[in-house]
């Protein structure tokens, strides 16, 4: 797993944090699927390429985007899943059976030069924002073919929320704090291999909502990478500290069910010819 980061070896790549990946994150919306299609631009042909696929997504993890991806999809279109982590992937072949797969990181995509329309990535560039991996990206891509990135992200302006999100960021590690880090490196390549990042804030809809009791809550914790990695007896020190602040914050204490709002962030940006 060349390219791919300490914390999410130790902390996805088991079957059961592959299982718990799936079972407690928020899904796509499908409007928010039919927005990532519209800017894939999948309906510009390049000239004098001869591509493998339409569209190539990195960082597929467990295939949830994937699936929704594929049912929103017309089923001519050329699509592959790509996966670093073993677990991940497995669970994606086991879930899609149907799709093309590939065992990559970000920084290592084994496909030949102008050979893909489109490449996108849901709730991943955060692991591999590096010139090497923009280079990579910008490798693969036909000219003017499109590089579309997503994000959900919690709802902070809930006021409870944003103390829960406070408490989810100190255990963190530095370089996983900032999801727009992307920024810096990608810019820094210059203008002469992408255009400039265009985005769009998908606000919360009850699709984007993560719903359950306190236990689905501590589940949804523990699907972080940086927190399933950490020793038994240190990650259960830390969910019985999310677990009182679940039992005592006056807007959640009292309710059997809690949910956890969500907005979507899309970023685009294409290869320039």
């Amino acid at each position: 797993m060349d390219g791919v980061s300490l914390v999410a070896k130790r902390g996805y790549d088991t079957q059961e944090a592959a299982e718990q990946y799936s079972r407690c994150r928020p899904t796509w919306s499908r409007e928010v699927i039919d927005i990532v299609i519209d800017k894939l631009n999948l309906s510009k042909d390049p000239e004098n390429c001869n591509t493998n696929y339409d569209i190539v997504e990195l960082g597929a993890g467990t295939g949830m985007a994937t699936m929704k991806m594929l049912e929103a999809l017309d089923e001519n279109v050329r699509f592959l899943a790509t996966e670093p982590v073993s677990a991940f992937l497995a669970k994606l072949k086991t879930t899609i059976p149907h799709v093309d797969t590939l065992q990559c990181s970000a920084s290592d995509i084994k496909l030949p030069d102008n050979c893909v329309k489109a490449v996108v990535a849901f709730q991943c560039v955060h692991w591999f924002a590096t010139q090497e991996a923009f280079r990579e990206i910008y490798r693969v891509l036909v000219p003017g073919g499109a590089f579309v990135f997503v994000w959900n992200v919690r709802n902070v302006s809930v006021p409870w929320l944003k103390t829960f999100d406070d408490m989810m960021y100190e255990p963190r590690p530095p370089e996983l704090r900032d999801i727009h880090r992307w920024k810096e490196p990608l810019a820094a390549l210059g203008p002469s291999f992408f255009t400039e990042a265009k985005e769009e804030i998908h606000k919360e809809t009850k699709e984007l909502r993560l719903r359950g009791d306190r236990q689905t809550i501590l589940d949804y914790v523990s699907s972080m990478s940086y927190i399933s990695c950490l020793p038994p007896p240190e990650r259960e020190r830390l969910l019985g500290k999310f677990l009182q602040f679940l039992n005592t914050h006056p807007d959640v204490k009292g309710k059997q069910m809690i949910s956890i709002p969500f907005n979507t962030e899309i970023y685009w940006c294409y290869k320039v010819s």
